[in-house]
């Protein structure tokens, strides 16, 4: 009988080691594709491998500390969605409470803008800067009743 690999919690953790292994290593996208199929299918590394190639989630910190500037588009929710989470978290978690003000202010800045136009991205994120106590910063109305809304 032939066994094959299928994804697990066990063997997902496996091709996790081993995306780390290959980045550490300075291995290509495509080398590393090739080990996680090893761990969990050709199937489930062929998804992997296409998120993996297709995202281009820019990074929350350089956001947050201003040195790239987030543009929201119309056509790619799914990253305005993942990049304002993953900035909230970094906020909410910050020990230095001075850049944690900054970053705040920062982001309820792009919040602010953002829910002009897709209230809807913007909720979630904003959620977890109230639920973290950073002050809102001047966002507006519109975001302020959007929150206020959800408690």
């Amino acid at each position: 009988m032939a066994s094959w690999a299928y994804p697990t919690d066990r063997s997902w953790d496996m091709a996790t080691c081993a995306i780390a292994g290959a980045e550490a290593n300075g291995a290509s996208l495509e080398v590393s594709d090739y080990l996680i199929a090893g761990f969990v299918g050709a199937g489930a590394a062929k998804e992997l491998a296409a998120f993996r190639h297709e995202s281009d989630l820019p990074d929350p910190v350089a956001i947050l500390d201003g040195k790239l500037a987030f543009k929201h588009t119309q056509n790619r929710m799914d990253r305005t969605y993942a990049t304002l989470g993953a900035c909230a978290a970094i906020v909410g978690k910050d020990n230095d409470k001075k850049r944690q003000a900054d970053r705040a202010k920062l982001l309820w800045g792009i919040l602010g803008t953002l829910a002009d136009s897709n209230g809807d991205l913007a909720l979630r994120p904003a959620k977890m800067l109230v639920e973290a106590q950073l002050p809102n910063m001047d966002v507006g109305k519109k975001l302020t009743d959007l929150v206020a809304a959800t408690k």
